[in-house]
């Protein structure tokens, strides 16, 4: 969206700012409160994997790309259009995260052990 685009064009310019210059403190405001963010969604990854409700991962890895998959949503989903494929925001919030929870792959097939009564 616009909105998304021109934050971005703010920051951007902010990034190159000397530290003399007053308006740094506010980058490093901003800063300090998207790593307060990121440490949010790195603690519930780093509590599944402790708990087991998720496998493995780098949680750096996992937590940005989680962040840039929720957020990219705003850039690319136009909520004035009218095609019919269009996704309301409950749907579209529904399957982004299943996408980025689940992913796309099918489970693999269950085996049936030799044991196991018939279905």
């Amino acid at each position: 969206t616009a909105y998304h685009d021109a934050m971005r064009q703010g920051l951007e310019r902010l990034r190159g700012l000397k530290p003399t210059d007053p308006r740094h403190r506010t980058v490093r405001r901003l800063n300090a409160l998207r790593d307060e963010y990121e440490g949010l969604f790195s603690q519930v990854i780093t509590a599944g994997i402790t708990d087991g409700s998720i496998r493995e991962v780098p949680v750096s890895i996992a937590t940005r790309t989680l962040l840039g998959g929720l957020n990219a949503v705003a850039a690319w989903h136009r909520t004035e259009t009218t095609t019919p494929t269009a996704v309301a925001p409950p749907e579209l919030a529904a399957a982004v995260v299943d996408i980025l929870i689940r992913g796309v792959t099918q489970p693999p097939p269950r085996r049936r052990s030799d044991s196991s009564p018939p279905l």
